[in-house]
């Protein structure tokens, strides 16, 4: 989206920034929605002026924003063409670094899914990769706060990218930075300054931290959050005064945070978070601030290019292109990578032998595809064509953690997560790699009825339905995947 802010409708305020003259008309969440074109192709800067290209404009200043990673580390690999990682996001940000164009990197909340040992592993590599990367400011979302403050505080608080403006413990002192305030240099031009300062401030919403207690059976003990609207109108005159431009980082949801920018609209980027699969780059006018949003787990580098005068914005485009394999990783995030799957791969060994001690000697629902061959032979023999039986190897082939991996084995082997399937390769080697049951269903008492002489299809899923492939061919892990190419390809005849 590449637009200019009209002078008749924008005057300079006394900190030099833009603000709106003419208040806009309150509208409707769908309709403010309506408004939103997220970006469907993978690689795309859109003008609004056809007359002139995106590429006509010279950035003073990057914002290189993300949000919701929800515990994304890396991709699998279990297949070519994924997107996304820390250690891809860190070469990039080596090769645009290298431009000479100030750059912000800017995360605007929510690290992980829940709580938990697998999520504090994740955390704990996600803000280490931030800090390697060099970041700029960073703001916790509801999930990252579900542990507590003294969590928080462990955690968040030996980085200097941390803020929060609206997060106190019970005694109103803030946990961390209320704002942050970078200097970048630019060519000076026309009147503007060289050194521009950007203040910058994280607000984090009470109600989504209710509901993620309520989901998870969490208190978040020690904290509190004060109202994001109040927190900001108390922050926004020290912001301004120490910088020449705002940003605010609203961990608050789109539609809230579209609210925030037309209730305070003397700021000059928000940047929403808690929208894991709405990307916003076409900011909306809500008579100020510039809303964007970037919610795809860090699967593409998202970007607010900046022109800047000495009023503030002049003209702004966005760009967003995914972080592919082409983009290798980051060799100065290996070992920090190898340790993340060590850990992950140590705490999959310790989910195993837990189900394993569950374990006893009556018949579990599967069964294994040995067991399944003995009536269905034309069946089993197509299905060794495929490469669903090779699963787990595919897995393997990219790292050999993988196989302890459990947010990666659901995919790849027969029944995890029961005491009865999957539960290592040499303890269970019959539930290795994608097979019947993984379509079919546990099929238990579809072999007990045939072996009474009674079979019955009722006690088994005939077939496998589209929206089951697609819970592991999903766009995280198979952005390729097309169900009508595939199906024909494991479908018996």
């Amino acid at each position: 989206m590449y637009s200019f802010r009209r002078p008749s409708l924008w005057h300079s305020s006394s900190a030099g920034r833009c603000a709106k003259a003419v208040a806009m008309p309150l509208v409707a969440v769908a309709l403010l929605l309506a408004c939103f074109r997220p970006l469907m192709s993978a690689s795309s800067e859109t003008s609004s002026a056809p007359s002139r290209s995106a590429s006509e404009i010279k950035p003073d200043l990057v914002l290189d924003f993300s949000s919701d990673l929800v515990g994304f580390v890396e991709p699998c690999g279990c297949v070519t063409g994924q997107y996304g990682g820390v250690a891809r996001r860190a070469t990039y940000l080596k090769r645009a670094r290298a431009s000479g164009i100030p750059i912000l990197t800017l995360f605007a909340g929510d690290l992980v899914a829940g709580v938990g040992e697998l999520n504090d592993i994740r955390a704990d590599t996600l803000l280490a990769a931030f800090a390697q990367m060099k970041y700029d400011a960073a703001v916790p979302g509801e999930m990252d706060l579900l542990e507590g403050a003294d969590v928080v505080r462990r955690r968040w608080l030996p980085h200097q990218f941390s803020v929060a403006g609206n997060l106190t413990d019970t005694d109103g002192k803030p946990i961390l930075p209320r704002y942050l305030v970078r200097t970048v240099t630019i060519p000076p031009a026309g009147g503007r300054p060289g050194r521009f300062r950007v203040a910058i401030t994280g607000l984090i919403s009470p109600d989504l931290l209710q509901k993620a207690e309520q989901i998870t059976g969490t208190t978040a003990e020690g904290l509190r959050l004060s109202d994001p609207k109040a927190a900001l109108l108390s922050l926004l005159p020290r912001m301004k005064k120490e910088a020449d431009l705002v940003v605010v980082l609203a961990h608050l949801g789109v539609p809230a945070a579209a609210q925030l920018g037309k209730d305070v609209p003397d700021v000059d980027v928000i940047i929403a978070g808690h929208n894991p699969t709405v990307s916003v780059l076409t900011p909306p006018d809500l008579g100020g601030p510039l809303l964007v949003a970037a919610g795809d787990r860090g699967r593409h580098i998202t970007e607010l290019r900046l022109k800047l005068s000495q009023a503030g914005i002049e003209a702004y485009s966005t760009r967003q292109q995914p972080l592919g394999d082409i983009i290798p990783n980051d060799p100065a995030l290996a070992q920090l990578m190898e340790t993340y799957r060590s850990k992950a791969a140590g705490y999959g060994r310790e989910v195993l032998a837990a189900l394993a001690a569950r374990r006893t000697e009556q018949a579990g629902p599967y069964t294994g595809a040995k067991v399944c061959a003995m009536c269905h032979q034309a069946e089993d023999a197509q299905w060794k064509t495929t490469k669903h039986p090779n699963a787990l190897e595919a897995l393997k082939k990219w790292h050999p953690s993988a196989a302890y991996r459990v947010e990666c084995l659901q995919c790849h082997v027969v029944g995890l997560g029961s005491p009865y399937g999957y539960l290592g390769e040499k303890a269970t080697p019959q539930f290795v790699g994608v097979q019947c049951e993984n379509c079919h269903g546990p099929g238990r008492k579809h072999v007990d009825a045939a072996f009474a002489n009674k079979p019955s299809a009722a006690l088994i899923t005939k077939t496998p339905t589209e929206a089951l492939c697609r819970s592991c061919h999903d766009l995280e892990n198979d952005p390729h995947f097309d169900f009508p190419t595939y199906i024909v390809k494991v479908r018996h005849k």
